[in-house]
């Protein structure tokens, strides 16, 4: 994608590249929900009480884990056929100053 994108926390990660994915091609995201390969995103609403909707009718569940939240980034970058090495994640400490 060659952009850098800055978030405040793993929620907003996790919806931010479901929605650039989505930009991408909105196909393999809503057949990945259907698939129900995952119940934490999904068609309609579903999963977790907490799921909130992303975009047409696709629900994402956003009350995850840092390592749950990974963990299907990376099986959505494989159907986008998308190497998880393109993507690269940094992280910084709340005391720390720009």
């Amino acid at each position: 994608m060659g952009s850098v994108y800055k978030v405040a926390s793993w929620k907003e990660f996790f919806t931010t590249i479901l929605l650039l994915l989505f930009d991408l091609d909105p196909t393999i995201l809503n057949l990945f929900a259907e698939s129900g390969q995952t119940n934490r995103i999904t068609i309609g609403k579903g999963g977790s009480q907490k799921s909130k909707e992303l975009i047409n009718n696709i629900y994402v569940d956003t009350n995850l884990s840092v390592t749950s939240i990974i963990n299907i980034v990376r099986q959505i970058l494989e159907k986008y056929q998308i190497d998880e090495n393109e993507l690269d994640i940094y992280t910084k400490t709340k005391d720390y100053k720009e």
